[in-house]
């Protein structure tokens, strides 16, 4: 495949997604394919875990306990993502309209008050273990 044009002097996107740290992240593509552009030009997808550190490839996230199921069924759906690779773990369960007591559980609610029940969940590679928290 050819290079993209002006590939070295275009800017990273930093719009609605997280931008990954400069330096020594630990990757690893897990799909990628060739597609087209709404205008029908030519496009690299590429799909990548990125580790949180260089020992282990895990991520958590929050959610509200009534939309736990819609989730689920559509990371089921995801053809990105290689099936069965992961182990969910609910770490806490965060009641309603209540500071969680550790800081990264706040920092993943978005440091706001909650009006539903939110779950604090890990989804790590198998055979990888959690850190202390």
């Amino acid at each position: 495949m050819e290079k993209v044009k002006n590939y070295d002097e275009t800017v990273a996107f930093t719009g609605e997604f997280e931008t990954i740290k400069l330096g020594g992240q630990v990757c690893k593509i897990i799909n990628a394919k060739v597609g087209k552009t709404t205008t029908n030009k030519d496009m690299l997808i590429i799909a990548f875990d990125i580790a949180e550190g260089r020992g282990y490839y895990q991520y958590f996230y929050s959610i509200a306990e009534r939309l736990e199921r819609v989730y689920e069924r559509q990371w089921k759906k995801n053809s990105y993502a290689i099936q069965g690779k992961y182990d969910l773990t609910t770490l806490a369960v965060v009641p309603a309209n209540t500071k969680p007591e550790f800081e990264l559980y706040w920092r993943l609610m978005g440091q706001e008050l909650k009006p539903d029940n939110i779950s604090i969940k890990a989804r790590k590679l198998k055979g990888h273990n959690l850190p202390d928290k």
